[in-house]
Protein backbone atom coordinates (compact mmCIF):
# COMPACT_ATOMS: atom_id res chain seq x y z
CA UNK A 1 0.00 0.00 0.00
CA UNK A 2 1.53 3.17 -1.00
CA UNK A 3 1.83 5.70 1.45
CA UNK A 4 0.22 9.47 0.70
CA UNK A 5 2.70 12.66 1.25
CA UNK A 6 1.85 16.25 0.96
CA UNK A 7 4.94 18.19 0.18
CA UNK A 8 5.18 21.49 2.21
CA UNK A 9 7.40 24.17 2.50
CA UNK A 10 7.52 27.70 1.76
CA UNK A 11 10.72 27.54 -0.57
CA UNK A 12 9.90 26.14 -3.97
CA UNK A 13 13.52 24.42 -4.52
CA UNK A 14 13.40 22.49 -1.10
CA UNK A 15 9.37 21.32 -2.53
CA UNK A 16 11.22 20.51 -5.94
CA UNK A 17 14.19 18.02 -3.45
CA UNK A 18 11.38 16.32 -1.91
CA UNK A 19 9.07 15.67 -5.15
CA UNK A 20 12.57 14.55 -7.03
CA UNK A 21 13.76 12.33 -4.60
CA UNK A 22 10.55 10.65 -4.20
CA UNK A 23 9.34 10.45 -7.76
CA UNK A 24 11.22 7.37 -8.44
CA UNK A 25 9.93 5.36 -5.12
CA UNK A 26 6.88 3.00 -5.84
CA UNK A 27 6.04 3.89 -1.87
CA UNK A 28 4.91 6.71 -2.21
CA UNK A 29 2.17 9.02 -4.02
CA UNK A 30 2.29 12.74 -3.43
CA UNK A 31 -1.21 14.18 -3.21
CA UNK A 32 -0.38 17.35 -3.17
CA UNK A 33 2.12 20.43 -2.41
CA UNK A 34 1.87 23.86 -0.18
CA UNK A 35 3.81 26.65 -0.11
CA UNK A 36 2.60 28.66 3.28
CA UNK A 37 0.83 26.87 6.59
CA UNK A 38 -2.90 28.43 5.67
CA UNK A 39 -2.33 26.42 2.48
CA UNK A 40 -0.95 23.63 4.02
CA UNK A 41 -4.09 22.92 6.38
CA UNK A 42 -6.43 23.77 3.34
CA UNK A 43 -4.78 21.25 1.40
CA UNK A 44 -4.94 18.24 4.43
CA UNK A 45 -8.46 19.16 4.98
CA UNK A 46 -9.14 18.33 1.21
CA UNK A 47 -6.89 15.45 0.80
CA UNK A 48 -8.02 13.52 4.11
CA UNK A 49 -10.65 14.43 5.65
CA UNK A 50 -10.81 10.68 7.37
CA UNK A 51 -7.82 11.67 8.94
CA UNK A 52 -7.55 15.32 10.45
CA UNK A 53 -10.00 17.55 12.15
CA UNK A 54 -9.79 21.41 12.56
CA UNK A 55 -10.71 21.36 15.78
CA UNK A 56 -10.46 25.38 16.00
CA UNK A 57 -9.12 27.90 13.54
CA UNK A 58 -5.49 27.27 14.17
CA UNK A 59 -5.69 23.82 15.51
CA UNK A 60 -5.80 20.46 13.33
CA UNK A 61 -5.68 17.28 14.66
CA UNK A 62 -5.08 13.82 13.78
CA UNK A 63 -8.37 12.42 14.61
CA UNK A 64 -6.59 8.74 15.50
CA UNK A 65 -4.89 10.37 18.29
CA UNK A 66 -7.56 11.76 20.16
CA UNK A 67 -7.93 9.82 23.46
CA UNK A 68 -11.43 11.21 25.22
CA UNK A 69 -13.47 14.61 24.57
CA UNK A 70 -14.22 16.50 27.90
CA UNK A 71 -16.77 18.80 28.33
CA UNK A 72 -15.25 22.50 28.85
CA UNK A 73 -17.87 24.79 30.14
CA UNK A 74 -21.02 24.99 28.47
CA UNK A 75 -21.52 23.54 25.29
CA UNK A 76 -18.16 22.95 24.84
CA UNK A 77 -15.54 20.28 24.90
CA UNK A 78 -11.81 19.84 25.07
CA UNK A 79 -10.02 17.27 23.11
CA UNK A 80 -7.83 15.34 25.12
CA UNK A 81 -4.69 12.94 23.96
CA UNK A 82 -2.86 10.25 25.43
CA UNK A 83 0.30 12.41 26.12
CA UNK A 84 -2.03 15.14 28.08
CA UNK A 85 -2.03 17.53 24.90
CA UNK A 86 -5.44 19.11 24.87
CA UNK A 87 -7.01 21.03 22.12
CA UNK A 88 -10.09 23.07 22.59
CA UNK A 89 -13.16 22.54 20.11
CA UNK A 90 -15.03 26.03 19.13
CA UNK A 91 -18.60 25.92 19.65
CA UNK A 92 -19.62 25.21 16.04
CA UNK A 93 -16.62 22.59 15.51
CA UNK A 94 -17.86 20.48 18.63
CA UNK A 95 -21.12 19.69 16.66
CA UNK A 96 -19.01 18.65 13.40
CA UNK A 97 -16.68 16.16 15.78
CA UNK A 98 -19.67 14.87 17.25
CA UNK A 99 -20.86 13.98 14.13
CA UNK A 100 -17.79 12.60 12.50
CA UNK A 101 -17.04 10.42 16.07
CA UNK A 102 -20.99 9.33 15.17
CA UNK A 103 -22.22 10.97 19.09
CA UNK A 104 -25.18 12.84 16.77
Amino acid sequence: MKKTVCIIDDEFRARERVRNLLKDETDFSIIGEADNGSDAVELIDRVTPELFFRAHRKSLVNIKKVDRMVPWGRSRYVLRFSDDEKVHLSKEKTQKFKRLIGLN
